[in-house]
């Protein structure tokens, strides 16, 4: 390797040097960020496949693997195409979403396929009705931590808890009142207005009532907060995160295979 930089340096110059060993090192840098992740993902398959007893293998075990490799490749697919769905709703906040959705398998119970699609359509709504991308991001992120919390206490999967906050956003009130939270046109007028300082409900504009059924949510589901982090020791907190977890080896391991 040095003798190979030697003579680069004789024949480019100091400035030709420093480009090429940039971009070794960033090479370096990526090919050792694939190693690690591909060696999480066979780690996740090889604690699948030590779960597999003899007594129960034929009935749902090798065949539970064998489907789990062979959708690899349609689950990098969708990865790849969730992450640019963040990356254009969410532009230069992008970075940070992505960086959490790759982490949300033990914070939410979602894969990172899962929270890059739930939050694409929360943020592009949410930038619809005025906030900036940033604000959007935000937001986002709070709210899928909420919809696990209120998964984690009425039952049910964060993406259906999630699926009704989107809809009480858009004004559809009835999901979400499976998990305790109770929306009207009158009360979300009245917060809106104590949030604003106007005095006639004609003057509120779109993004100020949505801004209210926000604070209206979060208020309505403050006592479930923190609850998918006290129930990660259970057996359905164990679960909900080794699945999610089999999610992104699964598309970590179709992106090596591709």
């Amino acid at each position: 390797m040095a003798s190979d930089v030697t003579v680069i340096m004789r024949t480019r110059g100091a400035d030709g040097v420093t480009a090429d060993v940039k971009r070794v090192g960033t090479a370096a840098d990526d090919s050792a960020n694939r190693v690690a992740k591909f060696g999480k993902a066979l780690s996740t398959i090889g604690q699948i496949a030590g779960g597999i007893t003899l007594a129960n293998a034929a009935e749902r075990g090798f065949g539970k693997l064998q489907d789990f490799i062979g959708s690899s490749i349609q689950a990098a697919s969708q990865l790849e195409q969730s992450v640019g769905s963040v990356e254009t709703v969410f532009g230069r906040a992008s970075g940070k979403m992505l960086e959490f959705g790759e982490k949300a398998d033990q914070s939410l119970g979602l894969s990172a396929n899962a929270f890059n699609e739930l939050s694409a359509v929360t943020g592009a709504f949410l930038q619809n009705y005025g906030f900036n991308a940033d604000q959007a991001a935000a937001k986002t992120v709070d709210l899928t931590k909420r919809a696990a919390d209120m998964a984690a206490t009425f039952g049910g999967s964060v993406k259906d808890a999630m699926g009704a906050i989107q809809a009480a956003l858009r004004g559809e009130t009835d999901p979400i009142e499976r998990y305790g939270v109770a929306l009207n046109a009158a009360k979300i007028e009245a917060r809106a207005l104590a949030m604003t300082g106007k005095d006639v409900a004609a003057s509120l504009t779109d993004q100020e009532k949505v801004a209210a059924r926000l604070d209206l949510i979060f208020a309505q589901t403050a006592k479930t907060q923190g609850q998918f982090a006290r129930e990660a020791e259970t057996t359905a907190g164990k679960t909900e995160r080794m699945e999610a977890a089999m999610e992104n080896a699964q598309a970590e391991l179709g992106e090596r295979l591709i």
